[in-house]
């Protein structure tokens, strides 16, 4: 019996899910239930609110004092609690628009952003390293994070949050903010320990095809990976359709991923005082091992000339039967070459951001094959950069046989008609 109830519940689920579609259904405005108490009720939503607690024959709870408005406000947008004055303030004034004020001071406080970014981070499956055995860092990527709270706090449009994320870098505008926010394709883990490179490779693709699917159609895309959904209206080949947009992206780490003229000019004066310091302590080299060398040719009775810096280098390695140079000229000359080659490794930083690059225009774009059952070691027929056939609503693809270029993608999702 309880196998039969469930075969049953599970076929019309089934059957509801293929057959309704509703999710892939243009949304339409309903009409609003009943009439509005102007003594609760505050917004259109609050129209269904009521409703059901008239059906239900529920009355609403009291109004929220001033004291635990301000609380939930400022914990709410801030994650931290309000400071005792502003609640004394709040509580005292008569201003009508007093709560208002107070929700655009804290949602323009930088710390509504750190809080409310954290949530995107979340689902993007942030972390700054990269997981697996290894477990490497990543030194570079927390610009995606700050990137994300700058976003939060400038209230940017979500379709150029979109945008910028998937196809910051085919963006015109976009510039270095472009850049650092395709950091979202250096997110998920990285096995830099699997020893084969092809399942390593596509272990990657299908976590970023994957991860689109859910951040941002909020559909699980990948279970589609080896066989038709079940629910969805997503067969196999729609998911390595979309997967053939990612399939060309190659790791890099891109340099003046900075955002701002200060911060590029601060830095630009630092290696400026960094590389002078550099060629100070490289002369300081070369001065020595002049003197070394002109030593050399004095207890040899030779020319300067014949004594080239592979001889010197023989020289100072210390031989059985021979000691040209004192132990503590050598120890000097090391102190000094390791001081040069530590300040390069200083030098050497840049402001950069592990974002993501394409292949260059004559390159060989890598073909993308629906693999049976998901196994990289079962490629099946050839397919072509595109978006879920049950919404294409006409998005743009790739024309004259080019590169698929990730902007369309995100073009067609934030498309009015979606």
């Amino acid at each position: 019996m309880k196998g039969t109830r469930a075969a049953v519940f599970l076929l019309a689920l089934t059957s509801f899910g293929r057959a309704g579609d509703w999710a892939f259904l243009p949304v339409e405005r309903p009409e609003l239930p009943g009439e509005a108490q102007e003594s609760w009720g505050r917004s259109p939503i609050d129209r269904f609110v009521q409703a059901r607690h008239e059906e239900e024959g529920v009355a609403p709870p009291p109004q929220a004092s001033r004291e635990v408005l301000m609380r939930r406000l400022a914990i709410g947008l801030t994650g931290l609690p309000p400071d005792y004055r502003d609640v004394r303030a709040f509580v005292s004034t008569d201003d009508p628009n007093a709560r208002e004020r107070v929700i655009d001071r804290y949602l323009a406080s930088p710390q509504y952003g750190e809080r409310w970014g954290r949530h995107w981070l979340d689902v993007v499956r942030y972390a700054d390293t990269d997981g697996f055995a290894i477990d490497g860092v990543r030194p570079t990527l927390w610009r995606y994070r700050d990137y994300v709270v700058r976003s939060f706090n400038a209230d940017k449009p979500y379709d150029r949050f979109l945008r910028e994320q998937l196809a910051g870098d085919e963006l015109d505008d976009a510039g270095p903010e472009g850049l650092v926010a395709t950091g979202f394709y250096r997110l998920g883990p990285w096995e830099a320990d699997n020893m084969i490179a092809e399942v390593r490779r596509q272990n990657y693709l299908d976590e970023i095809t994957s991860a689109v699917g859910a951040s941002f159609l909020g559909l699980t895309v990948g279970c589609a990976r080896c066989h038709d959904h079940k629910y969805d209206p997503i067969p196999t080949k729609d998911y390595y359709r979309l997967q053939a947009y990612f399939a060309p992206l190659q790791h890099a780490e891109r340099e003046a991923a900075y955002l701002d003229e200060e911060v590029l000019g601060a830095y630009d004066r630092t290696r400026e005082a960094v590389e002078a310091e550099h060629q100070t302590r490289r002369k300081a080299v070369e001065d020595f091992r002049a003197e070394l060398r002109a030593e050399l040719a004095k207890k040899r009775g030779e020319d300067l000339e014949v004594i080239t810096d592979e001889i010197l280098a023989q020289a100072l390695k210390k031989k059985e039967g021979e000691n040209l140079f004192d132990e503590k000229q050598r120890q000097w000359l090391s102190t000094l070459e390791k001081a040069v080659k530590e300040h390069r490794e200083v030098q050497a930083y840049a402001p950069k951001a592990w974002t993501i690059s394409m292949p260059k225009p004559d390159a060989e774009l890598p073909v993308t094959r629906v693999l049976l059952g998901g196994d990289v070691a079962q490629p099946g027929e050839e397919v072509s950069p595109g978006v879920l056939s049950a919404v294409e609503n006409g998005c743009r693809q790739a024309v004259d046989g080019g590169p698929p270029r990730r902007l369309e993608v995100a073009d067609w999702l934030v498309d009015p008609r979606h």
